[in-house]
């Protein structure tokens, strides 16, 4: 038999594939509500954080015992998470191409893909796959160093990251500006590996309402830094909103185990193309989106993720379809042959 699926990571992956779309939503309800608009946001904004984790808690906790064990992960990840890419990126810019009357051409794409994928990379509709393939490469070599430390050195590691995540970004609100992001675990790493050592330490003394508190406290700071110093990294890199972001997923962990099978399988439904969702979502919210802004923010907001996700989730399907007839030519190659 295989391993039996658990089911609270399918629904934080499903509860992070729908905030990605809030956040993308350009009228959200109580914009005149400082707080509140910015505290909604900050809810929404875990996506990023949440994703990130799911993917250190299961590449990270990965047996690499041999070289040939970490090559059949790096081909497993390139013709899982690459070629993908690679091909949507082929449908965005034709799409784009096509929305904007442009020609159709080779040179077109990687025009399309330089100014809208790579230069502006971290402001653009995909910049978050650039982050996840440093981490699948880095994977192999952090899980044998993880793998090999007890609890102790893991708890001492996240203490020093998150002090480290302090002094380079959240000093800088007071103006103190540091050189000293360069230590190897910062920025979106801090979750990837977090997602490792939450599921690795033990937790004798802290019970739901600790974290609760610590998720509360972490989230109500966030909302106050972004609202009285507009601080740019209030939101992913902060140390309040990391922790508020680790105790959403603590909890979900922990409280997420639905039994209800019709939940369950439209859960696993949905996370089953949560990626593809992910790679599409923006430019079909694009395009929807403009048909319902006389609606109040409330209404409007609703109708747009519902019928956002609605689409992309059958567009994801498409491409899956497309993808697994990739695969029968692809996997005829001498190098995946075999992999």
């Amino acid at each position: 038999m295989g391993k039996k699926r658990l089911i609270q990571y399918d629904v934080i992956r499903v509860m992070a594939m729908l905030f990605v779309i809030c956040v993308h939503v350009k009228l959200k309800p109580f914009a005149s509500h400082r707080y509140i608009s910015t505290g909604l946001y900050a809810v929404f904004f875990t996506c990023n954080g949440l994703f990130f984790m799911l993917s250190g808690k299961f590449n990270l906790s990965k047996k690499f015992d041999d070289v040939s064990k970490m090559k059949q992960f790096y081909i497993k990840n390139f013709k899982k998470i690459v070629i993908p890419f690679i091909v949507a990126t082929l449908f965005l810019a034709l799409g784009n191409m096509i929305q904007n009357h442009m020609t159709i051409s080779v040179f077109d794409y990687f025009r399309y893909y330089k100014h809208y994928m790579a230069d502006v990379a971290p402001y653009s509709i995909l910049w978050f796959m650039y982050p996840l393939f440093g981490m699948l490469i880095s994977a192999p070599f952090l899980a044998k160093m993880l793998q090999n430390m007890d609890e102790k050195q893991l708890k001492l590691l996240m203490i020093i990251s998150l002090i480290w995540v302090f002094i380079t970004e959240n000093l800088g609100m007071y103006g103190y500006a540091t050189h000293m992001r360069n230590f190897f675990i910062t920025s979106t790493l801090v979750y990837f590996i977090g997602g490792y050592c939450l599921d690795h330490i033990t937790y004798k003394k802290l019970k739901p309402v600790h974290v609760i508190l610590i998720g509360l406290v972490g989230l109500l700071v966030t909302i106050y830094i972004r609202v009285k110093y507009q601080f740019k990294s209030a939101y992913d890199i902060s140390l309040y909103y990391i922790l508020f972001t680790f105790a959403v997923y603590w909890l979900g962990e922990r409280f997420f185990d639905i039994k209800n099978h019709i939940v369950i399988s439209i859960v696993e439904t949905l996370a089953k193309y949560s990626f593809y969702v992910y790679m599409f979502h923006y430019s079909i919210l694009d395009n929807v989106e403009g048909h319902f802004m006389t609606l109040s923010p409330s209404i409007h907001m609703l109708v747009v993720v519902i019928l956002t996700l609605a689409l992309s989730l059958a567009w994801a399907m498409i491409f899956n379809v497309l993808i697994k007839l990739l695969e029968k030519f692809i996997y005829k190659l001498p190098l995946l042959k075999n992999s």
